[in-house]
């Protein structure tokens, strides 16, 4: 199960965020939205958050060119017995942080 979402997807209840490249992320499962340089350049835990991820397969790198930015995001999940619970996932963006939040409505 996965939150990104297609336009199709996108019901009236909820509200998607655009990142780029036609994927969609629930707004409310979203956590951080981050500069991917400014991020990795200062600080050796985000850079080890991001290799881990990336090792346990938290990452979705939907970009033809170098990405500019990542969102950390929940992803809901249902398991056999249908309890629920959440993991977290990354997705990388071809735009800035600052276009993101523009489109989300958070004043800058």
């Amino acid at each position: 199960m996965k939150s990104k979402k297609t336009a199709a997807d996108a019901g009236s209840s909820s509200f998607f965020l655009q990142i780029g490249s036609g994927t969609l992320i629930r707004e409310s499962d979203i956590i951080g939205i981050f500069d991917t340089d400014s991020a990795t350049a200062s600080s050796p835990i985000t850079k080890k958050y991001l290799s881990e991820a990336e090792k346990n397969g938290d990452i979705e790198a939907d970009v033809d060119d170098i990405p500019k930015s990542f969102v950390l995001y929940r992803e809901r999940t249902v398991d056999a017995d249908g309890n629920k619970g959440c993991r977290f996932r990354i997705c990388f963006s071809e735009l800035s942080s600052s276009v993101i939040l523009q489109r989300s409505g958070i004043l800058l």
